[in-house]
């Protein structure tokens, strides 16, 4: 349920996607929401693409540091786990960056076992080359 000072993603429009904090309600269903710039925008409910869990209370001019402070910690290792741990706690966390994990980690993997495969077979070559080798039978 969306309340106040809840930090949250939206689609502005088809090409762009922000982060803002949740104001206050805007008729039935819509929230006024401001971004890291102040501006104020009432979405709907379907716009919403993710709300960040364990953000409460939230002031829209603390986004721009929040984006930082994520950006300097961008370990790919940590954040497979902070979506594994995310879709194991919040079954609502937005599908389509779930997806983009499990193909991320599938060529991941894909890409791991291609460069194994690789260097067994550089390793292959490099002992049939290091062989010595057998005597060539006599021509008659």
């Amino acid at each position: 349920m969306l309340q106040k000072g809840l930090m949250l993603e939206f689609k502005k429009d088809p090409k762009r996607v922000l982060l803002a904090v949740a104001q206050k309600r805007d008729g039935k269903k819509n929230w006024m929401v401001s971004d890291q710039n102040g501006a104020m925008t009432s979405i709907k409910p379907q716009q919403i693409t993710f709300i960040v869990p364990g953000v409460e209370n939230f002031d829209h001019t603390e986004i721009s540091d929040f984006v930082q402070r994520a950006q300097s910690n961008l370990d790919p290792m940590l954040l497979e786990f902070a979506w594994i741990e995310l879709l194991e706690k919040n079954k609502s966390v937005r599908v389509v960056k779930l997806a983009e994990v499990d193909e991320l980690l599938r060529k991941k993997h894909v890409k791991e076992a291609a460069e194994k495969e690789l260097k067994e077979f550089l390793k292959l070559l490099k002992s049939v080359m290091e062989m010595p080798s057998h005597s060539k039978p006599a021509k008659s």
